[in-house]
């Protein structure tokens, strides 16, 4: 993809992202609940699909859950007191006290 293309289709997944987190039921997982995402979103989820890839739609709902997950267990961490690593020991890893 051109540079051109790789921003219009980054704006498209921004524009569809943000529709999804300001429906009244926050639809996380646009792959597990699709019609509900079709019923709140469709003239942004026709965009997404009409300006990316497809596996880049699929990546890119893939790792929106991931990223939700990730951080989940991060702040789950925090909680239980982990403190992360030193960035010089390969990047921020977290680990209990």
């Amino acid at each position: 993809m051109k540079r051109e293309e790789r921003r219009k289709c980054w704006e498209a997944r921004d524009a569809y992202f943000t529709c999804l987190d300001r429906s009244p039921t926050k639809i996380l997982d646009p792959i597990k609940d699709a019609a509900a995402a079709k019923e709140k979103c469709a003239a942004q989820d026709t965009a997404f699909d009409r300006d990316c890839a497809s596996s880049w739609v699929v990546y890119f709902k893939q790792k929106r859950v991931a990223d939700w997950e990730r951080e989940q267990k991060i702040l789950k961490l925090q909680r239980e007191g982990a403190v992360p690593m030193d960035e010089a020991n390969g990047g921020k890893k977290w680990f209990s006290k």
